[in-house]
């Protein structure tokens, strides 16, 4: 994949927008002031705003999304409803604009209340989100739900212990999923009987609520469906969109003409989203298909983004270009370039560490030597050759014992001390209570106990759940902090889950298999080198190979007879594609304890 995009340029929505907010239409190239505005555009340029803040610092577009803010408040009414229509000479035009006109708009505010924006911008979107939000729940449009979604889905990273956003994501959530039960079939995977407009925006909607949730469900229904956009609306390596005049129903014949950008757009957003989610490499090409539509490569071979002045025609008709380069479609051009912006990020960071590992590689068939990450036991280094391969998911099998906790103490402390971000999830943090309190920035603490009020003080890095009986909680929970982290790390991640035991006591194999089967890529792919423990003793054989199958790594500490009598032991029993010593050494409560 050659990733080779034209510079972001935001030339043409400066030129589109006065002070009170981005104009409608154009002329051409003009803007059209008998046209006036919309609130839809100036929630979408508010979006724009904040995606591109994520990447630069800006004080001219940080004034932009000021204003698209301020119209946001002056449109919605006292019932927390919007307006959508506004002449040039601010007088309102309409008397109520659609559910999708307010799903937009939440979209947008709770997009800039997760930010590190001014507190009186995360603050007024805060005050207008929650007078508009109470009207989600009569919501007949499957889009204003989707953007709704999203919306909230941002607004629980700020909040992430409010339990009422994630049930309102799930309530939500759930009528998308219904509709696309009560519709779908084998040859029609979709949530409508029609496809007409912005439909990646209910996969990517889907895609989110599953990365906050963590309900395997949402998972299966944003996949399935953006495949068979995917099947749809790639023909021959270009991105060919339903057409609007006609679009098409089931059984019928689909559109041609014409293509709208926010098609596009859409489908780069619900592609990038899903690879984000679930790191599959198919979806980030997706992303880049879509996106080349704007380049030329359509079904009329025309340029539809005009790099010159950054500008995005309306759209592709059966002539040829709509001439027209109204807030749509250039906003429609500036969402999808700016989401390959994140996407290319992650691509440097992951070739970066390819780069790392193969300069790494030893000589040897069939062997690639990764990135080692210190365990912070020198003997169980020594039999891994270094560490940890970095980015790997290995159990620790041990039975209750001192020697365990000082290991798993020793491998927090290893990153903690060294600045890397650390997870641990634990029933009980004993020992580590003092990292909680020292490394607040890096370390993160997850307590699934009912009376983790009383073993541990309140701390911004420290998460306290009510027990293991609800792993949505605990994964709605890590899925928060991930949100938190920088999207592009630098440097590596631990993680250690320490509860597989407590899991399995409560849900058995295939519910902990299925909670692992979904935690661990979304580890993996957020660049961090797992350590989970489990207790073989405490479980069936057949429930303990369950599990075990899930890890690409076995650790195994476990009792010998000696001469001094029975002494812990340490032996690495698989570590895939990678060299290690084959024996095992004793386990010294001392040497751990230095």
């Amino acid at each position: 994949m050659i990733d080779i995009k034209p510079p972001i340029k935001l030339d043409h929505l400066e030129a589109l927008t006065d002070d009170t907010g981005i104009l409608q239409h154009t002329k051409y190239s003009i803007p059209n002031r008998k046209e006036g505005y919309t609130t839809d555009d100036n929630a979408r340029g508010l979006v724009t705003c904040i995606k591109f803040l994520q990447h630069y610092e800006d004080s001219d577009v940080t004034k932009l999304a000021k204003t698209y803010l301020s119209f946001l408040f002056h449109m919605q009414r006292p019932d927390g409803k919007f307006h959508n229509l506004l002449s040039y000479d601010r007088e309102f035009l309409d008397d109520l604009g659609s559910e999708d006109c307010i799903g937009r708009s939440l979209w947008a505010c709770g997009y800039a209340i997760s930010t590190n924006l001014s507190k009186g911008i995360k603050t007024t979107s805060k005050e207008i989100f929650d007078k508009g939000f109470p009207h989600a729940s009569s919501f007949k449009s499957l889009r204003a739900k989707a953007f709704t979604i999203l919306g909230l889905c941002h607004y629980h990273e700020a909040f992430r212990y409010d339990q009422n956003l994630s049930k309102n994501i799930v309530s939500l959530a759930d009528q998308l999923a219904r509709s696309y039960q009560q519709v779908s079939s084998p040859d029609w995977r979709w949530f409508e009987p029609y496809l007409t407009y912005l439909n990646g925006r209910l996969s990517h909607a889907l895609f989110r609520a599953y990365d906050i949730v963590g309900d395997e469900r949402y998972l299966h229904i944003a996949k399935e469906s953006l495949d068979f956009l995917v099947e749809l609306h790639v023909v021959g390596k270009k991105f060919v969109p339903i057409g609007n005049k006609g679009w098409y129903k089931k059984g019928g014949h689909r559109a041609l003409y014409d293509q709208q950008p926010i098609e596009a757009s859409c489908m780069v957003e619900a592609a990038a989203t899903a690879f984000q989610v679930i790191n599959e490499k198919k979806y980030q090409g997706i992303a880049y298909i879509a996106f080349d539509w704007f380049l030329g490569k359509n079904s009329k071979n025309e340029m539809v983004y005009d790099r010159t002045t950054g500008a995005c025609y309306d759209g592709i008709t059966p002539q040829g270009l709509n001439l027209n380069q109204g807030a749509e479609a250039t906003i429609s051009y500036l969402l999808a370039r700016l989401e390959l912006e994140t996407l290319s990020h992650a691509r440097a960071h992951d070739i970066e560490t390819r780069r790392q590992v193969a300069s790494k590689s030893e000589p040897m068939a069939g062997v690639v030597r990764a990135t080692s990450i210190a365990t912070g036991c020198g003997d169980l280094d020594d039999l891994l050759l270094g560490g940890i391969p970095e980015n790997y998911t290995v159990v620790l099998t041990s039975p209750s014992c001192d020697e365990r906790d000082l290991l798993i103490k020793r491998f927090l402390e290893a990153g903690a001390k060294k600045g890397e971000v650390t997870f641990y999830v634990t029933i009980d943090p004993g020992g580590v209570k003092t990292l909680a309190r020292k490394h607040q920035s890096n370390f993160f603490l997850f307590v699934c106990n009912p009376a983790a009020d009383a073993i541990i003080k309140s701390l911004p890095n420290v998460s306290k759940l009510k027990g293991v009986k609800n792993l949505t909680d605990i994964s709605i929970a890590l899925t928060s902090t991930f949100r938190r982290l920088n999207k592009s790390p630098k440097g590596p991640r631990r993680a250690c889950i320490e509860i597989i035991s407590d899991v399995l006591l409560e849900h058995h194999a295939a519910s902990t298999r299925k909670w692992l089967t979904a935690l661990i890529p979304k580890l993996k792919s957020r660049g961090f080198t797992t350590l989970a423990v489990m207790n073989p003793q405490m479980h069936p054989p057949q429930e303990v190979q369950a599990i075990l199958g899930l890890f690409e790594g076995e650790i195994n500490i476990y009792e010998k007879e000696t001469k001094k009598g029975l002494r812990k032991h340490l032996k690495v029993k698989k570590m895939a594609n990678q060299r290690y010593l084959d024996s095992e050494t004793p386990l010294r409560k001392k040497r751990l304890q230095k």
